[in-house]
């Protein structure tokens, strides 16, 4: 609602329905059950052939207008003080992933077709394409983003039941900091939001 608002169109001139997991919205949206949704580029791919469907929306634009953070990797904080030196280690390999197939887009290829062979090459081509500058190759642990997508849960009352906590109160930038330090931050995107402690 708030990239639709931000775009100059009127969410109140909508009928919203609730269709479930983006793969069932998807093929409601191909048999012509809906007008319109919103998916993930990996799931626009597995339908983007389709004749009957364009997009009027393009990731990067949604993103510009409607800046949330909607994924995290957490743990509880027994694991965090029982096990820092595996998180270390999970989250150092994250980032070289991350760099690797940000600047290897044969090796991204490769890697999706092997573990999802009913995507196919072109098609995840198109992906890497789409998701070149979203690579948590820094950790995607902008604080800033983080507050925006915070604030907005709670200005939508998307929260409303939940005491408020700021985002200091559940992020842990440590093991993300210690990588940056041992490898250095990468220059091109996802910058940290942050000096490293």
């Amino acid at each position: 609602m708030i990239a639709l608002k931000a775009l100059g169109f009127n969410p109140a001139a909508l009928k919203v329905i609730a269709m479930g997991v983006p793969s069932t919205r998807a093929q409601a949206l191909v048999a012509g059950r809906v007008d319109a949704t919103s998916l993930s580029v990996g799931t626009w791919v597995t339908i983007q052939r389709d004749p009957g469907v364009r997009i009027l929306v393009d990731h990067n634009t949604y993103y510009e207008n409607a800046t949330v953070v909607e994924k995290v990797n957490a743990v509880t904080v027994k694991v965090m003080d029982e096990k820092p030196e595996h998180l270390r280690r999970f989250t150092a390999a994250i980032l070289k992933a991350s760099r690797y197939f940000a600047e290897n887009q044969e090796a991204w290829v490769a890697a999706v077709t092997k573990r999802r062979p009913d995507v196919d090459r072109k098609d995840a081509a198109d992906l890497w394409t789409g998701f070149k500058t979203a690579w948590a190759v820094n950790g995607l642990m902008n604080l800033d983003a983080y507050k925006k997508s915070a604030d907005f849960f709670y200005q939508a009352a998307i929260l409303e039941k939940v005491p408020r906590i700021e985002v200091a109160d559940w992020t842990e930038t440590r093991f993300v900091d210690d990588v940056l330090k041992e490898i250095g931050p990468y220059g091109k995107f996802d910058a940290p939001g942050r000096a490293l402690r």
